[in-house]
């Protein structure tokens, strides 16, 4: 059993809607990077593959879940990417909700330069397409 206590405060359940509860649930025992609950674990765990017929829709619930938690509940779940240990965690410190914020700016500066790359693509060989 893992003692670690969340940084962060979360959401009462009861107030969450049925996904994000289930989801959350879940995530609340999984604190820190060490932790990390893999989306297929997840989906399992909170119930989802029982209420879709694909490993695939189930997964996806549970990615959406995890945004809307982030997203409209500010609740911090981390994500992994590790090969070894991947997965979402309840961050147990300021550093891990830190280093997940930079890990997706990183993404986001890159998918900005390849769509820069895709403008510039477009000017200078949009009549090699026309």
């Amino acid at each position: 059993m893992n003692d670690t206590k969340p940084w962060c405060e979360y959401p009462a359940l009861p107030s969450l809607p049925e996904d994000e509860r289930r989801v959350l649930e879940v995530m609340i025992p999984h604190v820190g990077r060490d932790k990390a609950i893999g989306r297929r674990a997840l989906s399992v765990a909170a119930g989802f593959m029982e209420r879709t017929t694909s490993p695939s829709g189930a997964e996806r619930k549970a990615r959406e879940a995890i945004v809307s938690l982030i997203i409209n509940h500010a609740v911090p779940i981390c994500m992994s990417t590790s090969a070894t240990d991947g997965g979402y965690f309840m961050p147990a410190s300021k550093e891990e909700v830190q280093s997940a914020r930079d890990t997706i700016a990183s993404y986001v500066h890159h998918q900005q330069e390849r769509m820069r790359a895709y403008d510039r693509a477009l000017v200078t060989q949009g009549n090699l397409f026309e």
